[in-house]
């Protein structure tokens, strides 16, 4: 449960970070905005912070897939996407 919490209260810095609102994270809107907002903070906690899919899906509450699909997707806009990428590493230098 306490690692529950802990996961949890990261996830919340991490919207805060990208600048997405827990609501928007979480809702299953298909806006490209908010697919990309969540690409970012799936890769962050996937690569950055070690949670495995399972773990970040829960957090989500979207299956372990779509995780995999988020993650496909993080990186193929990280080779395409110079906007995506700018944006991405101006995140992670904050």
């Amino acid at each position: 449960m306490e690692k529950e919490n802990l996961n949890r209260t990261l996830l919340v810095e991490l919207a805060d970070k990208v600048g997405v609102t827990m609501d928007d994270l979480l809702s299953h809107c298909r806006r490209q905005e908010l697919v990309d907002d969540r690409c970012m903070v799936v890769a962050l906690l996937v690569n950055d912070y070690h949670l495995r899919q399972k773990e970040v899906a829960m957090l989500l509450q979207i299956s372990q897939p779509a995780v995999s699909n988020l993650l496909a997707r993080h990186e193929n806009l990280m080779k395409f996407d110079a906007s995506y990428r700018n944006h991405f590493k101006s995140i992670i230098n904050q």
